[in-house]
C-alpha cells in the first residue's frame, strides 16, 4: 500500500476512510477495496503523487521530531554514561575554572572575561543569567565545542565527552 500518513477517520462504510490531504491540508477521500486496490480523491483534486509525496514530507517530518525527542531525553536516560554528572563538575572539566561562589565565567559571552560571574550551575543542569543561556552537559558542550546538539551532532558531543570523561571511543552504532 502507498504512504499515506495522518490522522484517518472511519466513514459509515468500512472502506471508505477521510483524513487530511499531506499535499494541500483539504479534505482526502479513500476508498479501499482490499490491501492493494484503493483510490484517493482530493476536495482540491491533488493527484496521486502530490498526495505520497506531501505524506513523505509528513512522515520525515515525524522522524526528525522523534529523533529530536530521543536526543532531548538521552541525557535524562539513567543508562546515558553522562546521566547524573553535576554541572559544577563538567563545567570545571571542560573549562578549567573553579566557581566563584557557585559561578563560574560564561565562555559564551565577553570572551570569557566577564566582571561578575554570571553562569550558574545547578544539579546537572546549567544557566546564564547574562546571556539567558542553559541546559544540560550536551548543550553546554555543543556551545563551547560550536557543535549543533541535535542530529550528527549530538553523536559527536558524546563521542567527545566520552574521550574527555570516560577515556573511551563512544561505540557507534
Amino acid at each position: 500500500m502507498p504512504l499515506l500518513w495522518g490522522a484517518w477517520r472511519c466513514t459509515a462504510d468500512p472502506r471508505l476512510w477521510v483524513a487530511d490531504c499531506q499535499a494541500c491540508g483539504g479534505q482526502l477521500w479513500v476508498h479501499r477495496n482490499g490491501y492493494e486496490d484503493w483510490r484517493a480523491s482530493c476536495e482540491n483534486g491533488c493527484s496521486r503523487e502530490e498526495i505520497e509525496a506531501g505524506a513523505q514530507r509528513a512522515l520525515w517530518a515525524q522522524c526528525e521530531a522523534l529523533e529530536a525527542q530521543r536526543e532531548a531525553r538521552g541525557a535524562m536516560d539513567p543508562s546515558d554514561p553522562f546521566y547524573g554528572v553535576a554541572a559544577t563538575s563538567y563545567i570545571h572539566r571542560l573549562t578549567g575554572q573553579e566557581p566563584t561562589r557557585g559561578f563560574f565565567r560564561c565562555p559564551f559571552h565577553g570572551d570569557g572575561h566577564e566582571r561578575t560571574p554570571s553562569l550558574k550551575a545547578h544539579d546537572t543542569l546549567w544557566f546564564c543569567h547574562a546571556c539567558q543561556r542553559g541546559g544540560t552537559i550536551y548543550d553546554f558542550a555543543g556551545l563551547l565545542w560550536n557543535l549543533e546538539p541535535r542530529g550528527r551532532g549530538f553523536n559527536e558531543i558524546r563521542e567527545q565527552l566520552a574521550r574527555e570523561f570516560l577515556g573511551v571511543a563512544w561505540p557507534t552504532s
